[in-house]
């Protein structure tokens, strides 16, 4: 249906005929990126590389706080200040100033007026002080999609998209997981620094596929994304075996 939200397992993600393609925008600036099916291993496999990149976007560029979005002066807006609007009188003159702030995600409205005929010159520079303290109760940012909140990642609805589940046993996200991608890690050198990328993969007990990409040697991105590549190609294997995901 027109207009509804997608799950957040496919937020800023469509499925082409041969790939998914990742299309994401923040403050104007779009990144954009396909994962071939036949270069991870399959569809499924292809659509876990996606959403760990697009995941990884998300976190490198969050959606904006609340407070800076409440703090964008519109064209419409009189006085260069956003949230202070000044109310006429019949004649013309200014009656009073008003300060109004959306509280969105507590469900209220703050607002308070100041009459030039009790404050004077005053009142507008007493409403621009009642916007800040207004603006100061606003926390959080703008969540567009739950996908914004990459703390866990759900699976594809199946009956609104027509797919089965993808995080499956080998495919379940942790919370101390850095990557957005199940089996792919961030390995640390004894002195804390991040110092690999690693793709691991239990076949069967005992038996484990396990491969590293050096950052020093890749760069941070690019050995995360071959790691990513790598873990699909172990997923693929696993299949292939007979493995339960």
């Amino acid at each position: 249906m027109a207009g509804t939200l997608k799950s957040a397992a496919l937020y800023g993600i469509e499925e082409q005929k041969a790939c998914w393609v990742v299309v994401l925008t923040r403050y104007t600036k779009r990144w954009t990126k396909s994962f071939a099916f036949s270069m991870y291993g399959g569809r499924e496999s292809a659509l876990l590389a996606a959403q760990g990149w697009r995941d990884q976007v998300i976190r490198e560029h969050p959606p904006i706080l609340r407070r800076d979005k409440a703090t964008k002066a519109y064209r419409n807006n009189k006085t260069g200040i956003p949230g202070v609007v000044c109310l006429y009188r019949k004649d013309g003159s200014i009656e009073r100033w008003l300060a109004k702030t959306h509280l969105v995600q507590e469900g209220r409205i703050l607002q308070k007026s100041f009459s030039i005929a009790r404050y004077g010159e005053r009142a507008k520079e007493l409403a621009i002080a009642e916007r800040q303290e207004q603006l100061a109760q606003m926390n959080g940012r703008i969540h567009r999609h739950p996908a914004a909140d990459t703390t866990h990642i759900p699976s594809i609805d199946s009956q609104a998209h027509k797919a089965r589940p993808v995080l499956q046993r080998a495919q379940v996200l942790y919370r101390n997981n850095r990557s957005g991608v199940p089996g792919v890690s961030c390995a640390r050198s004894s002195d804390g620094q991040p110092c690999a990328w690693v793709a691991k993969t239990q076949l069967a007990p005992g038996k484990t596929l396990w491969s590293q990409f050096s950052i020093r040697r890749y760069g941070n991105e690019k050995a995360m994304e071959l790691a990513i590549q790598e873990r699909a190609r172990q997923l693929a294997r696993r299949r292939t075996l007979g493995g339960d995901l």
